[in-house]
């Protein structure tokens, strides 16, 4: 989740506040706006967020002013394997521009480490190395944002099977703007879909208000691991929407 900030105080303090809170907590970014005013705090949730907006004002006596709403960030990734051949045939500057990419995507396990993978199974005489290079380069930039809401997709291998390209001083761009077109051509039939951040809260509460509690996780579409009573007070534990979490009114 992102909070965008205009940043009114400037200099050392600003620097030494944000730097002090990434290295005591790697959940926590500041992502500065080339040109811009303003800094963009990265976290684990508002309550998260609004914290560290208290410290840089009680702790650190800066002025910062949150312009904007908090923003949950989706990833999106595929559910199947889809084929993609692509060709790019064009004129630049009197030489025809021919490029072909050949091969496949298929999802990776949500549990790997590695959010984009790519191979090559075309032998180097074919095509050469620096070649490949650039067809992945255009995969990679691709990748960045997906078709149904802007969002890097992530969990996805690219398996190139085939490629060629014509005219030296311009070949590598032009593997690497057919392998783009190639992605966006395949994308819908790869079944995309849209990953939501899920969080583990726990929640103490009077034994009283646990089925006000409980419902209310229900309504956030969230699922409730465990609920442990304790003579007057409730332990429930459960996996929640980050998008859906907000302690309202009702809960406190």
């Amino acid at each position: 989740m992102s909070l965008p900030v205009q940043q009114v105080s400037k200099g050392y303090r600003k620097q030494k506040a944000l730097k002090a809170f990434e290295k005591e907590d790697p959940t926590f970014k500041a992502i500065a706006v080339p040109d811009c005013v303003q800094i963009f705090l990265s976290g684990m949730g508002d309550s998260h967020l609004d914290m560290y907006l208290k410290r840089l004002r009680e702790d650190y006596k800066l002025h910062v002013t949150v312009v904007g709403k908090h923003r949950v960030h989706f990833k999106e990734t595929i559910t199947e394997r889809a084929e993609f051949e692509y060709i790019l045939k064009k004129k630049r500057q009197g030489t025809l521009e021919y490029a072909r990419v050949l091969g496949y995507v298929e999802p990776l396990p949500l549990s790997s480490k590695e959010k984009f993978e790519f191979d090559s199974m075309v032998a180097r005489k074919a095509l050469p190395l620096r070649s490949i290079g650039a067809i992945e380069r255009g995969f990679r930039e691709a990748a960045k944002a997906g078709s149904l809401i802007g969002h890097p997709v992530e969990y996805l291998r690219v398996v190139l099977t085939g490629g060629a390209s014509q005219a030296l001083d311009c070949g590598k761009e032009a593997l690497k703007t057919t392998a783009i077109y190639a992605f966006r051509d395949c994308y819908t039939a790869a079944r995309p879909l849209i990953l939501e951040p899920v969080i583990l809260v726990e929640l103490e509460v009077p034994t009283e208000f646990q089925g006000t509690v409980s419902g209310d996780i229900n309504r956030r579409k969230g699922t409730i691991v465990s609920n442990v009573q304790d003579g007057k007070v409730s332990l429930i534990r459960a996996h929640v929407f980050l998008n859906c979490w907000n302690i309202d009114s009702k809960i406190e």
